[in-house]
C-alpha cells in the first residue's frame, strides 16, 4: 500500500509537469511565431563585440572576396587549413575593430586620407605591403609609377581587383590606427627615478642562505579535512586564475577503416592487368607515374634502396628491359621494368643558379637560364653570379654550393646532371622548381646502380570495406545507446550513472579495442586529438548532453562515435566551480597542509638547527639568492622564499614560517653581499621593456574588459 501511494505521488508529479509543459507550449505559440524575427537576427550572427553583431552574411562576404583573390593568385582552390586561417584573421579583425578601433574613435586618434595616401605613395620608406604588391620582378625596387598607374585606372579594372585593392588599403589603414594607438600608449608609461634607484637596490644584493622545508607532500591528506565550503571559497579567491572557455569532455571510439582481402585481391589484379603493357611501353618510367600510385617514374637505385623482393632480381638476375613478376611489398603490389645498369658516384657536389618558376613564366626562366650560361662559359663567376641572381634563398649566400648528396635525394633531373657529368661541366636543366644553372664540383665513391621504373599498386580499402566498417560502428552506436533509461525513468530519478553506464557499455561492446578520451575540447577547437577532419564531432559536442551518444561521424580512414562525459562551464569568461572542482579541492587542501605546517615549525625552536632536528629535517642551502633569481637552491620555482631570504638583510636573522610552492620554509642569512648596480642603465632597460610591451598588453586588456561573444563554432 506504502509502495502504491508513492507511486501515485510521483506519478500526479509527473503527469502535472507534463500538462504544465504542454500548457505552456500552448500559451507560448503566438509569443514565439510572432517573435521569431527577435531571435532570427542573433541566430544568424557568427559573434558580437561590445553588442554589436557580425552577420554570418556579411562575415562570409568578406570571406569569400579574400578567397578568390588568393584562388586568383595561387590558381589552386583553398585548403581547409587555409580556409580556416582566413576565417581566422577576418575574425580577429572585427574583433579589433570592436575595440581597439572603436577606442581610438572615442580618443579621436584617427588616420586622415593624407596620412594613407603618403604611406602608400612613399617611395623613400615603401610600406611592406605595398612592397610586396608593386616591386619590380627584376629588380626587387618598390615600383611607385607602376601604383600611380593603377590608382589612375581604378575604376576601369575587374571587380573583384578593386574588392581586392579595398581590402589592402583597409588593412594599411589599420596597421597605421595600431600604430598610433600603440604610440600614445607608449608616450603616456615610463620608469621614474625612484623606480630605477629600487631596481638597483633589488638587483645589488645577493644572500646566502640556509633553510630548512615541511614539504606539503609530508603531510599525508588524510590528516586535513577539506570542506565543500574550503573549496568554493578558495574558488572564490582564486577565480581570476580559472578564465578559459566551455569546455567538453569526450570518450569516443575510434573504428580505423583498413584493407580487407578483397582490397588485396582487386590491387593484386590490377597488377597483373596492367603489367603487360607497362612490359612494352615506349617509355616505360612515363607510364609507371601516369597509371600507378608512384609518380617518381623511373629512377637510379642503389641495392639497398630497392624492396628486398626485388633487389635480387634486378642486380643479380634481370636483363637490361626485362620485366619483373607482380610482388608483394606490405600494402601494395609492385613490378619493376630494369631501364639500365651502371658504376656511378656514391655522391655528388654541384653548385646551382635556380630561376623559379613562382618567379618568372617558363619562358622567361628558360631565357635567363641560358644567358647565364653563355656569361659562365665567357669566364663569368658562378659564386658572384648565384650570390646575385639565384633565387634558392638556401644556397644563394653560399655562392649556390649544395654540399655533398646522394642521388635520390634530389629531383630527377637534377639528379641525373649531377651525377652523369663530369667535373666542371655547365649545364642546364629544369625541374618543377624551375630553370637551374649547374656546374659539377666533384663526385665521391662508387657502386653499381640500376635505373628502374616501378609501376606500383597502393592497397586500398573499397566501398565495400567502408561499408563493413561504417556498420560496425553503427552497431556499436545503437548498443551503447541501450543504457539509456526512457524519460518516465529518469523522471523518477533514474539514470543518475549514465555516463558510467554508457563508458562501462563501450569497453565491453569494443571487444579490446580501447575507447580513448578528449579532454577540455573548446568550442572553437578544429580537430579532436589530432584527429583529421574531426570539427563535426566537436559541434555535436556543445549541442549534447551529459551522458549522450552520437551517431557516428565520417573522419579521414575512419569512423567515430562519441559519448558526452562531462561540461566544464563558463560564466563571463571564467570555468565554473563545478568545472574546476578538483583544481580547488587541491587548493584548498594546500591550503590547510601550509596552516598546520606554519604552525607546527613557528614553535619549532630559537635555531634553524633546533628547527631541523625537532621536524626531522636537514638544513638545505641556496647561494647567491638575489630578487632576479628564478630558482631558489634544489626548491626550484619559490618567489616567496627568495624575496623573504633577501629582505632578511643582515646576516645570523631567522625568517618567520613561509608558505611556498612545495612547502613551509623558515630560512636564515647567512652572508649578504651587496654590488655596485647601475641605475640609470637599470631605469632605461626597464622602460625600454616597458614601451615595447604596452602597445599588445593595452590591446589585450582591451579585449578583457569588451564583451567578446563568440558563435563560430555554430557555422564552421
Amino acid at each position: 500500500m506504502v509502495l502504491l501511494e508513492r507511486l501515485r505521488g510521483k506519478w500526479a508529479v509527473g503527469v502535472g509537469i507534463v500538462i504544465g509543459v504542454a500548457m505552456l507550449a500552448f500559451v507560448l505559440t503566438d509569443f514565439l511565431v510572432s517573435g521569431r524575427s527577435l531571435f532570427a537576427s542573433s541566430e544568424m550572427e557568427v559573434g558580437s563585440v561590445n553588442g554589436d553583431g557580425i552577420d554570418y552574411k556579411q562575415f562570409m562576404t568578406r570571406y569569400e572576396a579574400r578567397a578568390n583573390v588568393q584562388q586568383a593568385m595561387s590558381g589552386q582552390s583553398l585548403s581547409e587549413d587555409a580556409s580556416e586561417y582566413l576565417r581566422e584573421q577576418i575574425w580577429q579583425e572585427y574583433v579589433r575593430q570592436g575595440t581597439l578601433d572603436a577606442s581610438c574613435a572615442q580618443l579621436g586618434i584617427a588616420v586622415s586620407s593624407e596620412e594613407l595616401s603618403s604611406v602608400i605613395l612613399s617611395a623613400d620608406n615603401p610600406h611592406p605591403i605595398m612592397k610586396q604588391l608593386f616591386s619590380n620582378p627584376e629588380t626587387g625596387a618598390f615600383d611607385r609609377e607602376t601604383v600611380l598607374k593603377f590608382l589612375q585606372n581604378l575604376d576601369n579594372v575587374q571587380p573583384a581587383q578593386r574588392a581586392y585593392w579595398l581590402e589592402v588599403e583597409g588593412e594599411i589603414a589599420s596597421q597605421l590606427l595600431q600604430d598610433k594607438y600603440r604610440a600614445a600608449v607608449s608616450r603616456g608609461l615610463g620608469v621614474t627615478k625612484m623606480e630605477g634607484e629600487l631596481r638597483a637596490r633589488l638587483q645589488s644584493v645577493r644572500v646566502d642562505a640556509a633553510y630548512v622545508v615541511k614539504t606539503y607532500a609530508s603531510l599525508p591528506d588524510s590528516a586535513v579535512k577539506v570542506t565543500e565550503t574550503d573549496a568554493k571559497r578558495y574558488y572564490e579567491v582564486h577565480k581570476k586564475s580559472y578564465r578559459q572557455p566551455e569546455r567538453r569532455d569526450l570518450s569516443y571510439a575510434q573504428f580505423e577503416v583498413k584493407p580487407g582481402p578483397i582490397d588485396f585481391e582487386r590491387a593484386e589484379e590490377w597488377m597483373k592487368k596492367y603489367r603487360d603493357e607497362f612490359a612494352t611501353a615506349e617509355d616505360a618510367g612515363k607510364y609507371a607515374s601516369e597509371m600507378g600510385d608512384d609518380r617518381s617514374g623511373a629512377r637510379w637505385y642503389s641495392r639497398g634502396e630497392l624492396p628486398v623482393s626485388l633487389s635480387g632480381w634486378a642486380f643479380d638476375e634481370a636483363t637490361v628491359g626485362e620485366t619483373s613478376g607482380v610482388v608483394s611489398d606490405g600494402d601494395s603490389y609492385e613490378a619493376a621494368r630494369l631501364l639500365a645498369r651502371r658504376i656511378m658516384p656514391d655522391s655528388a657536389n654541384v653548385r646551382h643558379i635556380l630561376f623559379s618558376f613562382q618567379q618568372h613564366p617558363a619562358d622567361r626562366a628558360r631565357a635567363l637560364g641560358d644567358s647565364v650560361l653563355r656569361v659562365l662559359k665567357s669566364g663569368g663567376d658562378f659564386a658572384t653570379l648565384a650570390k646575385e641572381l639565384s633565387e634558392d634563398p638556401g644556397s644563394a649566400s653560399q655562392g649556390g654550393d649544395l654540399g655533398w648528396f646522394a642521388q635520390n635525394t634530389m629531383v630527377k633531373p637534377f639528379a641525373d646532371a649531377s651525377f652523369s657529368g663530369a667535373k666542371g661541366d655547365l649545364v642546364v636543366v629544369e625541374s618543377n622548381f624551375g630553370v637551374h644553372v649547374i656546374e659539377v664540383l666533384g663526385h665521391r665513391g662508387s657502386s653499381e646502380r640500376v635505373e628502374v621504373a616501378m609501376l606500383k599498386r597502393l592497397v586500398q580499402p573499397g566501398s565495400e570495406t567502408y561499408q563493413a566498417v561504417f556498420n560496425e560502428a553503427s552497431r556499436f552506436a545503437a548498443l551503447a545507446h541501450q543504457p539509456r533509461r526512457s524519460w518516465i525513468a529518469r523522471l523518477f530519478g533514474a539514470g543518475k550513472n549514465r555516463v558510467q553506464e554508457v563508458r562501462s557499455a563501450m569497453d565491453t561492446l569494443l571487444r579490446g579495442m580501447t575507447v580513448q578520451e578528449a579532454r577540455d575540447v573548446e568550442y572553437n577547437s578544429r580537430t579532436l586529438n589530432g584527429l583529421q577532419r574531426s570539427r563535426e564531432v566537436i559541434r555535436w559536442a556543445f549541442s549534447a548532453n551529459v551522458g549522450d551518444v552520437s551517431s557516428v561521424f565520417e573522419l579521414d580512414g575512419s569512423y567515430v562515435v562519441a559519448m558526452l562525459s562531462r561540461v566544464k562551464e563558463s560564466k563571463d569568461g571564467y570555468a565554473s566551480y563545478e568545472a574546476v572542482r578538483e583544481q580547488a579541492e587541491a587548493g584548498a587542501l594546500r591550503d590547510k597542509k601550509a596552516a598546520q605546517l606554519v604552525a607546527s615549525l613557528a614553535g619549532g625552536g630559537n635555531s634553524l638547527a633546533e628547527i631541523a632536528q625537532a621536524k626531522g629535517e636537514g638544513v638545505q642551502r641556496a647561494a647567491s639568492v638575489s630578487f632576479t633569481s628564478y630558482a631558489f637552491g634544489n626548491a626550484g620555482y619559490e618567489p616567496s622564499a627568495i624575496g623573504t631570504a633577501v629582505a632578511l638583510g643582515k646576516e645570523g636573522e631567522i625568517s618567520v614560517p613561509v608558505e611556498g610552492n612545495n612547502g613551509v620554509y623558515v630560512l636564515q642569512s647567512e652572508a649578504v653581499v651587496t654590488e655596485a648596480v647601475d641605475a640609470e642603465q637599470l631605469r632605461d632597460g626597464a622602460q625600454q621593456t616597458l614601451r615595447m610591451r604596452s602597445g599588445y598588453e593595452a590591446y589585450e586588456a582591451l579585449k578583457l574588459m569588451s564583451k567578446v561573444i563568440d558563435r563560430r563554432g555554430k557555422f564552421f
